[in-house]
């Protein structure tokens, strides 16, 4: 790493470039490693969920930032080797079957996860998340079914949701500043999960879901999970309308709510985005 790190540094057309920290196949590496922070410019995961919800707590023994298979207990890990660097995800995903070491989950769970993944990856800070991988590998068994399309180039459900979360969120452009949306939310379990962003038009995306499983590990169905009332309520009147995911990976229209004040929402395991203006 520091050759690595001093070539790309020392050639003008190249200097510009990030340098990250390498990944490991196990999480006792890190501390094996050590701090190189000044040989990196950003952390390196590979964390995987083994089937479970992205944000699960883990099923392993404790350890340094939590419960093994968790993103905590993967976060602080990367941190022993990059400092206080940002941490860049270059794998994470899941596949819709296959062997156990290849975090299998059923088609419909792995759709609803895959939104999930990206939003708990940024709430949580990290810098960029890659999802492993573009294409099913037949002839490579472990990785036969981790693609978001098929070996044939067909998207999955998975590729969907990327692709219909990008459209509803997207907001191109250069930077702005940020205007506070007064809002309160009760109900929903303690797995409610927010996530709230603003548009350059004013408008806001507050999106739900509840973080939970939405299939058992090692299962080949995935779980029906009963939504959980929200109550939302803001300080003027506001109008909202309401997009759900489903398990082909759509984010279609639900409905529209004009100049109010307080709706109630029923959110499941699919995420829902509430564009508010």
């Amino acid at each position: 790493m520091p050759q690595i790190y001093r070539a790309i540094k020392s050639n003008a057309a190249t200097a510009h470039l990030p340098v990250l920290a390498p990944s490991f196949g196990s999480y006792t590496s890190f501390a094996m490693l050590g701090n190189i922070s000044q040989y990196v410019n950003a952390g390196n995961l590979h964390n995987y969920y083994g089937g479970y919800n992205p944000g699960t707590s883990g099923w392993g023994a404790t350890g340094l930032g939590g419960n093994y298979g968790s993103l905590s207990f993967a976060v602080a890990h990367a941190q022993l080797v990059s400092g206080t660097d940002p941490i860049i995800t270059t794998e994470t995903g899941y596949c819709d079957g296959g062997p156990p070491n290849a975090s299998p989950a059923p088609q419909a769970a792995a759709t609803r996860y895959m939104p999930r993944l990206f939003l708990d990856q940024f709430l949580a800070g990290i810098a960029r998340t890659y999802v492993f991988e573009f294409a099913d590998e037949p002839s490579h068994a472990p990785f036969a079914s981790c693609g978001i399309v098929t070996a044939q180039a067909t998207p999955k459900p998975q590729y969907t949701a990327i692709k219909s979360v990008i459209a509803l969120l997207s907001d191109k452009g250069a930077s702005f500043t940020l205007k506070p949306l007064n809002y309160g939310l009760s109900g929903g379990g303690t797995a409610l999960r927010e996530a709230l962003l603003e548009k350059r038009d004013g408008s806001y995306d507050l999106i739900l879901w509840q973080e939970v499983l939405s299939a058992n590990p090692g299962a080949t169905r995935a779980l029906t999970i009963a939504p959980q009332t929200v109550q939302i309520r803001f300080d003027a009147s506001r109008s909202v309308q309401r997009y759900v995911l489903n398990d082909q990976g759509n984010l279609p229209l639900q409905g529209t709510t004009t100049q109010t004040t307080s709706l109630n929402v029923g959110v499941d395991d699919h995420i829902t985005v509430l564009k508010v203006r």
